[in-house]
């Protein structure tokens, strides 16, 4: 396991210090694409990606789910179904 001397808890607050040329990093694509559409950030390994992990989505048992939590639920499943979901 890589361990490098800038750690965030946020992908956010690493992406300044990618774009200074601190390093490298494995961010998701919501938080990198406009930085590489741009030209700010290059991807450096193409052909490589993480091992797939499962993800699990836990509500308590409920026939009358909020409205808000259904729409919660569904996009999650659409977008981490499809990466390129709701990408223009």
């Amino acid at each position: 396991r890589l361990q490098g001397q800038l750690t965030a808890n946020s992908g956010e607050a690493i992406v300044p210090a990618l774009i200074a040329g601190l390093g490298i990093a494995r961010l998701p694509d919501f938080i990198v694409d406009r930085h590489i559409a741009s030209g700010e950030l290059v991807i450096i390994l193409q052909d490589w990606a993480p091992a797939k992990i499962g993800l699990h989505l836990l509500t308590p048992p409920s026939p009358l789910r909020p409205a808000r939590v259904e729409a919660l639920i569904d996009f999650l499943a659409a977008r981490l179904r499809d990466p390129n979901a709701g990408q223009a």
